[in-house]
């Protein structure tokens, strides 16, 4: 004490297991400071006072960790933790495992490290024997059942099943209710379809996949389209535990985010350029959108994914089926401007802010990012996660509405009893980030070109109205601009999002930003592809249960001739190929003209 009082605080010292209860029970901080070594000392005496030797081990076996975690705390905990079974029904072997924990529970949780415990508890049998609680025979007798042979199955391996998805619920709950799972006694439930956790941690593991490489890295996140309940987990290949993610990223920036954002490429132009433009300028699906050069970030010309081949006039289904980005941002720049290529007022316009605004409703992280024309074809900033990506496609088959995906139904802490509900407070929360409308449009024009089984899309035409995009985003061309040379205008990124009345999903491949520095690139999309189609497959191996919303009676079916805006309806004489048919909002103004051949 005078050592402590002379260095003007706490530096050294040590304290009796009175004094270590007293300070579990009355000062959880641990804070170091001399008032509170006061405070201990004289509440210690006071105990003494009140209670028995006996008492207060008793009370001190039940605040301490016996392991790794808050399911240790406690002698009665820490036997189910690692048993299954009551304390009064512990074995000798058990009962010196436990007691060889105290004095560095992490180091000694057999979970963790099995030699290690193995070597502790047998030399507290030894310990045991020699102060005559043991016959040598009983010592030598119980040192032979190995350690393992007494656990129950572990039930956070750090190889074992689930790994990926309970690291996102643990990580969910410290983030939404400040509380550490870790730290507080608690009782998680949660919405984990095992068959989907199984297969996805088997395609992480390549026991039912085979990836390109040993270096490509994978993430995909499975939602409930209709309640933002997440199902499934894929954080990456050889996933450590509260390691690195590339599923889904820290709702709150820090430095020390957990997982890897990235770039989306054309995973979004349905939600970015055409959604936004049936919500804010009201077009139609019969809508011919310009597909020509677009010039942004100064006099960057993007080019179409076959060089800078461009098509003109075109219409949005097959902008979309086919990617082409010219169109993607020129419907942008209509969306945010209200200006179209050729100067004609097409809107009011929502500018960068309405833009910025429109993506955070669709649940993207904007902080860190300064929205342009570039993001309709995936020029972010930071980046998006599959757990992002899955949750705004979800807007498109849930009638436009957001729920911000999550895994926790509720959870119940065992200190207090107190129910904390999860999911009622997300299901109250949700927000219509995009018109029934919008929503209906887009998903007819999505639904409709994976039906045509085309390229990627026939792997996804299962039969039960999937809709999805692919992506894939670049390096800089310029060697100046990357991490290494050799990935100079090569694949960064493949993406494929899709959605059914049931389901949404979203798959990434790529490779980490260590590996990117030696050069690793995307040479082909077919992980994504093919990882996907995995998922779709087993999600509706019985069919579907649900249904998407109807059309609104706000949208009617009319024809237009193509190419023109403000739409004129066809009259006589107009050439059958001139005329399209599509969805209009009501009121949308269609002109009536007369055509008269001459």
């Amino acid at each position: 004490m005078l050592g402590n009082i002379a260095a003007g605080g706490i530096t050294s010292g040590g304290s009796t297991i009175t004094q270590q209860l007293i300070k579990k029970s009355y000062y959880p901080d641990e804070e170091q400071t001399i008032e509170r070594k006061i405070g201990e000392i004289i509440l210690s005496i006071e105990a003494t006072s009140q209670t028995t030797k006996e008492e207060v081990l008793e009370l001190y076996l039940n605040k301490i960790y016996f392991g790794y975690g808050p399911q240790t705390i406690g002698l009665y905990a820490a036997s189910r933790y690692y048993f299954d079974k009551s304390v009064q029904n512990l074995t000798l072997p058990e009962a010196a495992l436990l007691a060889g924990t105290l004095n560095s529970p992490n180091r000694f949780d057999p979970f963790k490290n099995l030699d290690l415990a193995q070597e502790r508890r047998d030399k507290i049998l030894e310990l045991m024997e020699m102060h005559g609680y043991i016959s040598h025979e009983e010592c030598e007798a119980t040192k032979a059942v190995p350690v393992e042979n007494t656990l129950k199955y572990n039930p956070i391996s750090t190889t074992g099943q689930y790994q990926a998805y309970a690291d996102k619920v643990v990580r969910e709950v410290q983030e939404k209710t400040g509380y550490d799972p870790y730290e507080t006694p608690m009782r998680i439930y949660t919405y984990i379809d095992m068959d989907v956790q199984k297969e996805l941690d088997s395609i992480a593991s390549g026991d039912s996949y085979t990836f390109q490489d040993s270096k490509i890295q994978v993430g995909a996140v499975v939602q409930e389209s209709t309640t933002g309940r997440i199902i499934g987990v894929l954080s990456g290949r050889d996933y450590t535990p509260l390691g690195l993610t590339y599923a889904y990223s820290s709702k709150t920036r820090t430095e020390q985010d957990y997982g890897q954002k990235n770039q989306p490429g054309s995973s979004l132009k349905p939600l970015i350029a055409y959604a936004a433009a049936f919500e804010y300028l009201d077009y139609s699906t019969a809508h011919y959108v310009h597909d020509v050069p677009y010039e942004y970030d100064n006099g960057f010309v993007a080019s179409n994914w076959n060089g800078k081949k461009y098509n003109g006039d075109i219409s949005i289904s097959s902008a979309l089926s086919n990617s082409w980005n010219a169109a993607a941002l020129q419907t942008f720049s209509e969306v945010v401007t209200g200006i179209d290529c050729n100067g004609n007022k097409v809107g009011d316009g929502i500018g960068i802010d309405g833009a910025t605004k429109y993506l955070e409703s669709l649940g993207f992280d904007m902080s860190g990012e300064e929205v342009n024309i570039g993001y309709a074809i995936g020029s972010w900033i930071n980046g998006v996660t599959p757990e992002s990506e899955a949750g705004a496609y979800a807007v498109i088959a849930n009638g436009g509405t957001y729920i911000e995906p999550h895994t926790v139904q509720k959870i119940e802490l065992l200190s207090t009893g107190e129910v904390i509900e999860i999911d009622e407070q997300y299901q109250q929360d949700k927000t219509q980030a995009l018109s029934e409308e919008s929503a209906y449009m887009i998903r007819e024009i999505m639904t409709n070109y994976v039906k045509s089984g085309t390229g990627t899309y026939r792997l996804l035409n299962l039969g039960y109205q999937i809709g999805a995009k692919t992506g894939t985003s670049n390096h800089s061309s310029d060697k100046s601009q990357v991490s290494n040379p050799k990935l100079a205008g090569h694949s960064k990124d493949a993406w494929l999002s899709a959605y059914s009345p049931d389901y949404t999903w979203s798959v990434w491949t790529g490779y980490s930003s260590e590996d990117q520095k030696d050069g690793y690139y995307i040479k082909s999309n077919k992980d994504t592809n093919n990882i996907s189609a995995k998922i779709a497959k087993l999600l509706h191996k019985d069919g579907v249960k649900n249904e998407y919303s109807s059309k609104p009676s706000s949208l009617v079916e009319s024809k237009c001739i193509s190419g023109i805006y403000p739409y004129v309806s066809p009259g006589n004489g107009v050439p059958s190929d001139r005329v399209v048919s599509g969805l209009f909002k009501k009121e949308t103004h269609l002109v009536e003209v007369l055509v008269v051949q001459v």
